[in-house]
């Protein structure tokens, strides 16, 4: 049943996320966890499911592109990418890590972000119809999303150990894009009502 494959999609990648050095494929992994909230939503089919589905899609979107994108940038400035090479960079593309922040919140749900909005309703629609051992599923594979997206990701390529490495901030193109998905990913989680008139 698409709810149960749903909550293994969304639990499951956490375990290689949180030991996987690639800050690549965390975001990888955590995609496919991502996936499973949306497949969870259809799956129980009701009007709040679906749209929640429909919304975290979106929502999707705009937090791991940002993700993506951040990581990009550092990759393109420093050429490495893991996370055990990386720290300290802070101070050399704070742009660059403030974005990623936001990204981070975002995809962890924090309130006022894109993220707790459409996440909320596919957990509030797994509580409604009873599901609770897929909603308890959801809420761990949400504090796994939020250990290794939320604070892994922001924590070791940015702060951590000072690799010594100083390159130059994203450049311009770069940071306007990523600022972009930003604000919106903020813009949804402070006003979410134009994605919901987006809705079926």
């Amino acid at each position: 049943e698409l709810i149960f494959i749903g909550g293994a999609m969304a639990a499951f990648p956490i375990f290689y996320a949180v030991i996987e050095n690639d800050l690549r494929r965390v975001l990888a992994y955590s995609l496919i966890n991502q996936v499973g909230f949306m497949v969870v939503g259809i799956g129980i089919g009701t009007a709040l499911s679906i749209n929640g589905a429909v919304a975290h899609a979106f929502n999707d979107l705009l937090f791991k592109g940002l993700l993506f994108m951040t990581m990009g940038a550092v990759m393109y400035r420093t050429g490495k990418i893991n996370a055990t090479d990386l720290g300290g960079l802070y101070k050399s593309m704070p742009w660059t890590c403030g974005f990623c922040i936001v990204g981070a919140a975002s995809i962890s749900a924090f309130p006022l972000f894109s993220g707790f909005v459409t996440k909320s309703l596919i957990l509030s629609a797994a509580s409604h119809e009873g599901y609770y051992v897929v909603w308890a599923i959801l809420l761990f594979a949400s504090a796994g999303v939020f250990h290794h997206s939320g604070i892994k990701i922001p924590y070791f390529a940015f702060f951590a150990h000072d690799s010594g490495l100083r390159p130059k901030e994203a450049p311009t193109h770069m940071l306007l894009a990523m600022g972009l998905t930003a604000f919106l990913c903020i813009a949804v989680g402070v006003y979410p009502a134009p994605l919901y008139a987006l809705l079926p």
